[in-house]
């Protein structure tokens, strides 16, 4: 297997233990299914915890204060 597909085969694997769907990732990358499928039970055996029991965590952020000024607007440099 050459450097290429290698690195294809890994960012595939990254994808489905971030829960990205088969055929997402068929169509990102241009893997065949079947493939990409071998590639998801590999991910399940190695590390069944990534793919199962995921918790999501509220941060309780609270408002979020967002710039909304062009960039393009100019600076006044004797602010």
């Amino acid at each position: 297997m050459n450097k290429t597909t290698e690195a294809t085969y890994d960012a595939a694997k990254r994808m489905l233990k971030g829960k990205i769907e088969v055929e997402e990732v068929c169509a990102m990358l241009g893997l065949p299914e079947d493939v990409v499928r071998q590639l998801q039970e590999e991910v399940c055996l190695k590390n069944p915890d990534s793919i199962e029991n995921l918790d999501v965590t509220n941060l309780d952020l609270g408002p979020i204060i967002f710039d909304n000024n062009d960039i393009n607007d100019s600076y006044d440099a004797n602010y």
